[in-house]
């Protein structure tokens, strides 16, 4: 092959997938003029290059043994939303140059390893970032993609998107429905399509509106978005004593202290408190419950902690939740 020949051939192969057009005018100038031998040993080396390719684009999808050897894995990342909004949102940029675009890739790349469809955990994960991004507020955004293969017949894929908002702001998975619902005679909503299209793909949705206190001692409001897909939906367990959110949030806690998650069943409309608590404050807020007469339901064991779970009257009004709430928080602190 002739020098000048190999050094186009090289510019080709090693062209960025933006530069297209370029490829295509090089590629023509290079089998130009050849003589057919010579042009047949162009044509091999770029499709070894096409193979080498798509070799690498699919080596997740063709290990035969990550399946086997990871157990968990996750990637987690905060985000300035501010600066999504004000750099990106709406203008003309390249899509792999975009903040969503990182998410997404290795959305897929995970799926790919418990054997989901990758192009269904990307588009759902398209739609929740845009919704974050979009409809979300406060500066930061949290983000969390994950995969558990400790049991090879129940792996599943969970995506879980987090940003703050204002004191008293609520998005339940109710509103959620209605817009997916919207969504089928106006699939042009941007926003009930996102639900729509996030209901579909994915087996469960889960929404956490709560608080937590930052490094500067201050009380901040957030809402969660948790997305989950299972390899095999039949062997998903049909419920869980503490559910994952829980454990996870208390695991997280640098400090004990008393922690409570006001848990809303969307389909019944019937509410419950979930309490976590060492052994000592569990008696106390026993106490304090039946005193302010909330029927006891059950409790677990997790760790060092007792979770605690307890029926919400209906007659009950979302003050005396509040004040409840605060009377509980406080036990940890006496």
């Amino acid at each position: 092959m002739k020098p000048e020949t190999k050094k186009l051939l090289k510019e080709i192969i090693s062209a960025s997938p933006e530069a297209s057009g370029d490829v295509s005018a090089k590629t023509q100038q290079l089998l130009q003029g050849m003589e057919p031998s010579e042009k047949d040993a162009v044509i091999q080396e770029l499709l070894a290059d096409v193979r080498r390719k798509q070799k690498d684009i699919n080596a997740i999808k063709d290990s035969p043994y990550l399946p086997d050897s990871i157990e968990s894995l996750s990637f987690t990342g905060k985000v300035n939303r501010e600066k999504v909004i004000e750099n990106e949102y709406q203008k003309r940029i390249d899509e792999k140059h975009g903040t969503a675009h990182i998410f997404k890739e290795t959305a897929s790349d995970l799926a790919q390893i418990i054997h989901l469809d990758p192009d269904t955990i990307r588009l759902a994960a398209t739609e929740a970032l845009q919704n974050l991004f979009e409809h979300g507020s406060g500066r930061v955004a949290e983000i969390e993609l994950k995969i558990d293969n400790i049991n090879k017949e129940n792996a599943y894929m969970e995506m879980s998107f987090k940003h703050h908002i204002p004191h008293n702001k609520f998005y339940s998975l109710k509103e959620a429905n209605e817009k997916a619902d919207a969504a089928l005679l106006n699939f042009d909503n941007d926003r009930g399509r996102g639900e729509f299209m996030m209901r579909e793909l994915m087996d469960e949705r889960r929404f956490i509106n709560g608080s937590e206190v930052n490094e500067k001692n201050q009380r901040t409001y957030y809402f969660k978005r948790i997305l989950r897909k299972f390899t095999n939906i039949e062997n998903k367990p049909k419920s869980e004593k503490i559910l994952p959110e829980f454990r996870n949030f208390v695991d997280q806690l640098e400090n004990y202290q008393v922690t409570v998650f006001l848990r809303i069943d969307y389909t019944t409309g019937k509410k419950s408190f979930v309490i976590s608590s060492n052994e000592k404050d569990f008696d106390k807020i026993s106490r304090l419950m039946e005193e302010k007469e909330y029927p006891f339901i059950r409790k677990s064991n997790y760790k060092s902690y007792i979770f605690s779970f307890w029926t919400v009257p209906e007659e009950i009004s979302q003050k005396s939740m509040n004040d409840i709430i605060k009377e509980i928080e406080s036990i940890s602190t006496r």
